[in-house]
């Protein structure tokens, strides 16, 4: 009876224990996006409200022209590291309808000189243009209501 008291407590010990340490899995890590592609940008429909995100940007443009709708579907977020590290850019628009500018969005983009903001742009996530080096313009709109930490940092040359 001991034997089988031990061999029971080793048992459930070892379920217990199997179970703490499975992952949690909820119902969106399984549901990934379809990244689809649109002349130059690689894109992502958002989900809640049939948007559009900016995902990447594949060109060598020194003035790429983001669109501000793709097959019919507003443009409105400009995506984490969307233009990253880009050595081509030299200006960028942000056109009408995108609203959010999201982190690292064009970080360490050294060769980026200016940058146009549409009125419909209200949020900049945090390093969005974190050592843009060459960085000499920028004109924030009245609607921005959060400019999150970091997004200036180490633009030298931004008057």
């Amino acid at each position: 009876m001991k034997f089988f008291k031990s061999v029971l407590f080793l048992l459930v010990t070892f379920i217990a224990g199997v179970f703490i340490t499975l992952p949690v899995v909820s119902a969106t890590d399984d549901e990934e996006q379809t990244v689809l592609q649109y002349n130059d940008f690689n894109y992502i429909i958002n989900d809640d409200d049939n948007t559009i995100t900016i995902t990447k940007y594949l060109g060598e443009e020194i003035s790429p022209i983001i669109p501000n709708e793709i097959d019919g579907k507003q443009v409105t977020v400009i995506g984490q590291s969307a233009f990253e590290r880009n050595l081509k850019i030299k200006t960028v628009t942000i056109p009408t309808g995108v609203i959010v500018i999201s982190s690292q969005a064009f970080i360490f983009c050294e060769n980026l000189e200016e940058i146009s903001l549409s009125e419909t742009v209200n949020e900049i996530g945090s390093n969005a243009f974190l050592a843009c080096t060459n960085l000499k313009s920028i004109t924030i709109p009245e609607n921005v209501k959060t400019i999150d930490y970091g997004t200036f940092s180490y633009c030298t040359n931004l008057k």
